[in-house]
């Protein structure tokens, strides 16, 4: 361009024509710069639903598990519930206790009534030896059910084959001492 001679009309064209080109310039930049900013935000909106989608999956495993958990926890109490059904009350606890208690005295008083009575010594001895291991025996039982408190259903009959044990050995020991006692007046 040196050497060329600039009128008026030529510097305006050839101004415009660095005008457009600056201007292609900056749209062609302006479109690269969208096409960059467009690929961005769609890297994070898939970076986003990710990890959406990851925490949607987690709450609803965990909520699954609570579901399965809470299950659990209800059929636990569903069987203490049964379970409670079949334990014996303090009430009836107590009661047969106390009876077996008092057995026990009678039977007590009954012996010490009968080893007044003139037996030989090494009979009444080896009598009083077997009626006290029984005795032992219904009163190991007894604390046994005591220390148990409450029990299942199993521990219901146990106590009343006790029951029916303590009858029997007191009915054994009263025959016993009528035998003896009708022996020796």
């Amino acid at each position: 361009m040196a050497g060329e001679t600039w009128d008026y009309e030529r510097l305006r064209e050839h101004i415009q024509a660095q005008l457009a080109r600056i201007e292609a310039l900056g749209a062609q930049r302006g479109e690269e710069l969208r096409r960059e900013i467009d690929q961005r935000l769609a890297a994070v909106r898939r970076e986003l639903d990710q990890r959406f989608a990851a925490a949607h999956e987690a709450a609803i495993k965990a909520e699954d598990a609570t579901g399965r958990r809470l299950d659990a926890v209800n059929e636990f109490r569903a069987q203490m519930a049964d379970q409670e059904k079949t334990f014996l009350t303090r009430r009836e606890y107590d009661a047969a206790h106390q009876a077996l208690a008092a057995a026990t005295t009678e039977v007590a008083r009954r012996l010490e009534a009968v080893s007044a009575v003139v037996v030989p010594r090494n009979e009444t001895d080896a009598w009083r030896q077997g009626v006290t291991e029984k005795l032992d025996a219904v009163s190991s039982r007894l604390d046994r059910l005591q220390g148990a408190g409450q029990g299942s259903e199993k521990a219901r009959d146990n106590a009343r084959l006790n029951i029916n044990v303590v009858i029997a050995v007191i009915g054994l020991i009263l025959s016993a001492a009528v035998v003896f006692a009708a022996i020796h007046h």
